[in-house]
């Protein structure tokens, strides 16, 4: 019963992580297509810089926060739960929640 507790916490885990991946490479690309293309004298890509730095780029900082904070909201509620579930076991007169039952 652990294990597939444990399987899925590293199944999302590793979503997570391929969502952060995904994002920054997403993010990152046009800006270093620009950056290639503008070093082979392919484009003249100076104006270029300045509206990816201010428009592009920041996104990924925006896009960022929000995954870690699903990450960090899973652990907040799986430990929640794992305080509630050890309350509730120390204190066997007081009803526990259906959802929270062993």
């Amino acid at each position: 019963r652990n294990f597939c507790r444990r399987d899925r916490s590293i199944e999302k885990l590793q979503r997570n992580v391929t969502k952060i991946i995904a994002t920054d490479f997403i993010c990152w690309i046009p800006f270093l297509v620009i950056c290639a293309l503008h070093s082979f004298d392919v484009v003249d890509a100076t104006f270029l810089y300045a509206s990816s730095s201010i428009i592009i780029l920041p996104v990924n900082s925006v896009i960022n926060p929000i995954i870690y904070d699903d990450l960090m909201n899973t652990r907040i509620e799986a430990i929640k739960n794992f305080m509630r579930q050890r309350w509730h076991q120390s204190h066997p007169t007081i009803k526990q929640p259906s959802h929270l039952k062993t």
